[in-house]
């Protein structure tokens, strides 16, 4: 064996054991990487594009259950949720007939929600931003505090703005999809729901 397949291999090994510390509880996905990792043993440099399709394979199924939680993590807002290089996104909107300086505006009352940096034991961080008037200032922050998340800001964007828009940031290390039954469960305490952008 050459010293480059040996490292070839090497690569190979560490790259499966990535794969099997972030698979968390996909005890199926964990099972193809470790028997994978045991065929290593058996392959020759001629079986190169046998191991670069394997690890393709491996590489999709991980992807697929990462767009599965974050499908599941939009629906839970009711929203759509949207896997961009590692970070997952839903985009909500608040009804208001909002104007700045007078002029209408759509884009000022955003809800946006997001996980990333999935760990081994499922657990993630995920961030919120969320535009509110200030008569739910009150409900929604006990809302939150009830559902044991962290409010990081609550502040303003704009002057001139009429209603006045308030924008509170959540943040809190957990398991995506209980973050959005948190969330949407605080999301209840509003006058109305956010809705799909």
């Amino acid at each position: 064996m050459t010293d480059a397949w040996q490292q070839y291999v090497n690569d190979v090994r560490t790259w499966l054991n990535q794969i099997q510390s972030h698979s968390e509880t996909d005890s199926a996905l964990e099972k193809e990487a470790m028997n994978f990792k045991a065929e290593l043993r058996d392959l020759e440099e001629n079986d190169e594009h046998y191991i670069q399709k394997r690890m393709e394979d491996i590489y999709n199924n991980l992807h697929v259950r990462e767009d599965r939680r974050c499908k599941a993590y939009g629906e839970t807002l009711g929203g759509t949720g949207r896997d961009a290089d590692g970070v997952c996104t839903v985009e909500l909107k608040r009804h208001f007939n909002t104007t700045i300086d007078g002029k209408r505006s759509r884009s000022a009352t955003p809800v946006g929600v997001t996980f990333e940096s999935v760990d081994e034991k499922g657990q993630a961080l995920n961030l919120a931003e969320v535009a509110i008037v200030q008569s739910e200032v009150g409900p929604f922050l006990r809302a939150l505090a009830r559902q044991g998340l962290t409010v990081s800001a609550l502040h303003n964007h704009w002057i001139n703005i009429d209603p006045f828009i308030m924008y509170v940031h959540i943040q809190d290390v957990s398991e995506p999809v209980k973050f959005a039954e948190k969330l949407h469960e605080a999301f209840k305490s509003l006058n109305r729901m956010p809705v799909q952008k």
